[in-house]
């Protein structure tokens, strides 16, 4: 069994697109040539890009495996199915992964191999980042800062007594047990990604279960490029302050 498995969902039709999503690939190259990470991917782009990003993929990860699916939805729900490991990423085809020495996903698993009761550690974008100070420093008195080599992350208990925490799917590193076993309860009516989110997120929530949730170090390790650059900034401010 695999330690890792990141899974993206591609639909690539303008040269735009393309570059962006070479960027964010590019962004978790080191991560994806990694034995222990496997890499699968569903490509519906049109017939121009097709290839095109097959050969990025394959020039980085070799043995990706590329799964023959269709519609959204179906490609997220097989993609969870098809995974051979015991934490899953996804990776989005306009979200790239920032360069910064204390974000180290590895840190993410490493906590959650120590500690079974813990679901989820997010290590992306999220209403915290664009906290003011005093809705840090309430965050940080409901939550178990937890030190892992350089990085802190920052625990909250989830149960269906007090649902803080719900899955969140596209920034993340998540049990393959969890999402597998909510993608089997899922609804088949779910059409949408952001249905197929809140879904999952309303079943966890519903499940009578002790478990914890997290965030790496309150920031954000991941930079959507529909974002304005006054956003990202943001992000880069936030950095520091959130770990003071």
């Amino acid at each position: 069994m695999k330690k890792l498995s990141i899974l993206s969902l591609l639909k690539i039709n303008k040269q735009k697109q393309l570059d962006t999503f070479l960027r964010c690939l590019n962004s978790y190259k080191s991560l994806l040539q990694n034995n222990d990470v496997e890499f699968l991917v569903v490509n519906e782009s049109t017939d121009t890009f097709k290839k095109i990003v097959n050969d990025e993929i394959s020039f980085i990860k070799k043995n990706t495996k590329f799964l023959n699916v269709k519609g959204m939805v179906n490609s997220v729900r097989e993609l969870i199915k098809a995974t051979n490991s015991k934490y899953i990423i996804f990776l989005l085809d306009d979200v790239e992964l920032l360069f910064d020495p204390n974000i180290d996903i590895n840190d993410c698993i490493s906590v959650m191999e120590n500690d079974t009761s813990i679901d989820q550690v997010k290590f992306g974008g999220g209403k915290i980042y664009n906290a003011n100070e005093n809705q840090i420093n309430n965050f940080k008195k409901t939550h178990k800062p937890i030190k892992i080599n350089n990085n802190i992350i920052w625990l909250n208990e989830s149960s269906k007594e007090n649902p803080t925490y719900l899955i969140s799917q596209w920034n993340s590193v998540t049990r393959s047990d969890t999402l597998k076993r909510l993608n089997k309860k899922l609804n088949n009516k779910v059409n949408s990604w952001d249905g197929f989110c809140s879904e999952c997120s309303k079943i966890y929530k519903n499940e009578n279960n002790k478990t914890k949730t997290g965030w790496l170090n309150l920031k954000c390790g991941l930079y959507a490029w529909g974002k304005t650059k006054s956003s990202f900034e943001n992000y880069k401010l936030n950095y520091d302050k959130n770990n003071r």
